[in-house]
């Protein structure tokens, strides 16, 4: 189990380009084989963008009204860019920002592309914009203090007022 179903919830987990993944592994490349292809191969995938720029959301919209996961938990992680976010924001979903500011180099090279605009920070001052739809989580230190500071989240979301 992981963190946030540890604690009790039924966690359905999707990616807004998990058809990127799916298209990269239908070709052979994975980050485990080719780590530099897959990056390239995402990012070179992930330029629908510019000719369809709700590609993504509408991939989303249809796999949550399919899987009937409207009413449930489902984490959409990796959230990259404002439009996911937005999108997310309009279904009225709870945005957990997860801040690893402090232990990243954010002028790295990796970090320069246009999809690390959200992990340079953007999505952290989003987050704290949000009011109760929102949480910002600090994850600069070691992995048990990150979980109870999700357990923490969790917790006080199941108990009510």
């Amino acid at each position: 189990g992981g963190i946030i179903s540890d604690a009790g919830f039924q966690v359905d987990h999707r990616k807004f380009a998990s058809t990127i993944g799916d298209a990269l592994l239908a070709m052979g490349i994975t980050k485990g084989n080719m780590p530099s292809h897959y990056r390239a191969g995402a990012q070179g995938l992930a330029n629908i963008r510019t000719v369809q720029p709700s590609f993504y959301l509408m991939h989303m919209l249809l796999y949550l009204q399919h899987s009937g996961e409207l009413d449930n938990w489902v984490l959409i992680d990796d959230v990259r860019y404002e439009n996911e976010l937005n999108f997310l924001i309009g279904l009225g979903a709870h945005i957990i920002a997860i801040d690893a500011r402090d232990r990243m180099d954010t002028s790295a090279e990796i970090y320069q592309h246009e999809s690390e605009a959200m992990a340079r920070g953007d999505f952290v001052y989003q987050c704290e914009n949000l009011g109760d739809q929102g949480v910002v989580i600090e994850n600069n230190d070691d992995i048990e203090a990150f979980r109870r500071r999700i357990d923490n989240w969790c917790w006080r979301r199941k108990v009510p007022d």
